[in-house]
């Protein structure tokens, strides 16, 4: 099992071809499992939970979310932050619960949805399958706290 970390400046990472080595998130009809530890922050186990519903909303199938990587399908998303998911620990170091959430939501953005899906009404485009392409690809760090945006309901002119 690889890492992937993106940079916008690359290649998409996503895609629904499938190479000999890719992650099949979606393929012929198969989800894979998203696996994220109950005792990691709220802030994981929310983007984990997003992140599953938007690869429904692209594929229409359902991944499996497991809070232990027992038993995990071959081709798993783990999501998690250092010291506060034992499977991380053990793969991994230099995460933080911000970086995790924004890694979820990363790849949701990778596969087609828009932050813009839940305020704007704008769905994603349907697919059959979901692939991260196999390679190393590196993200730089979140510039932005919150995903999101801020409407100003004291101003005039958001009423008639």
């Amino acid at each position: 099992m690889g890492l992937a970390t993106l940079t916008p400046a690359q290649t998409p990472a996503v895609g629904a071809t499938y190479c000999a080595g890719d992650v099949k998130l979606v393929h012929q009809g198969a989800a894979a499992d998203l696996c994220v530890a109950r005792e990691d922050y709220k802030v994981a186990n929310i983007a984990a939970g997003d992140l599953a519903a938007d690869i429904e909303r692209v594929t229409g199938l359902k991944l499996r979310v497991k809070e232990t990587a027992d038993g995990l399908s071959p081709h798993a998303v783990l999501i998690g932050t250092l010291g506060h998911s034992a499977t991380i620990d053990a793969l991994v170091r230099g995460s933080d619960r911000r970086g995790t959430a924004f890694g979820a939501y990363d790849l949701s953005r990778e596969i087609g949805v828009s932050p813009w899906y839940w305020w704007a009404d704008i769905p994603p485009q349907q697919r059959d399958a979901l692939l991260i392409r196999t390679g190393r690809y590196r993200q730089r760090t979140p510039f932005v706290k919150y995903r999101g945006i801020f409407i100003n309901d004291e101003g005039w002119g958001i009423r008639p």
